[in-house]
Formats: structure tokens, C-alpha cells, sequence
């Protein structure tokens, strides 16, 4: 099992749209831009979670968990990209959350 100093970082990007400001047609190009970026462009991450509100929800909210690769060039990049979608699609943030600490849980007795 690896240990907590070897895991790459891990981050989960949320994306909301609480105050209705975008139009379905305007969130949905944003979505397009964040998933250009988490996806496309992660350069070697893994993307192990993507996942949107249910439909009928009344606010819309967009979640992905990526692991990082290791390249520390790669979280400044796409957290300037972030700040670009948000800005160009008028929105106060974009939420970036770093893991600083990964522990592995094992099911085995202490």
C-alpha cells in the first residue's frame, strides 16, 4: 500500500450556479470550459470523479475529483484557467480544494 507521501495531490473543482445568474445555455458552456480544462487538460491526471446535481434540482452545482501528475507547474496553470472561466462567465469563484493529507484507511485492526 502506498503511503501518504506517496500519493499524488488530489483537488475537487466545484462550480455552482446557486444565484441563477446563467441562463441553462450560458452554465452549459461553462461546464463545456471546466471539463476542457479538468479533463483535456490535466495533463496526465486521473479523473476520478465527475458529477452534476440531479436535473430537478432547483440550483445547479458541478463536482470533479482529479489526481494531480506530478508536475508542480500543473495546479497554477489550471487554477488560472479556473479564474478565466469564472471571470468570463461572471462568477464570484470557481472552488479549487487541495488535499494537504491523504491517509489510507485500512479495514485491518490497530
Amino acid at each position: 500500500m502506498m503511503s501518504e507521501y506517496d500519493a499524488r495531490p488530489t483537488v475537487t473543482i466545484l462550480a455552482g450556479n446557486s444565484d441563477d445568474r446563467l441562463t441553462q445555455q450560458l452554465w452549459s458552456e461553462m461546464i463545456a470550459a471546466i471539463r476542457e480544462i479538468v479533463v483535456f487538460q490535466s495533463l496526465g491526471g486521473n479523473v476520478m470523479f465527475e458529477g452534476f446535481t440531479d436535473g430537478a434540482e432547483r440550483w445547479q452545482t458541478a463536482c470533479w475529483v482529479i489526481v494531480l501528475p506530478d508536475d508542480p507547474f500543473v495546479p497554477s496553470k489550471m487554477r488560472d484557467q479556473l479564474r478565466g472561466i469564472a471571470h468570463a462567465f461572471e462568477q464570484q469563484s470557481i472552488l479549487w480544494v487541495q488535499a494537504d493529507q491523504i491517509v489510507y484507511l485500512s479495514g485491518e485492526p490497530s
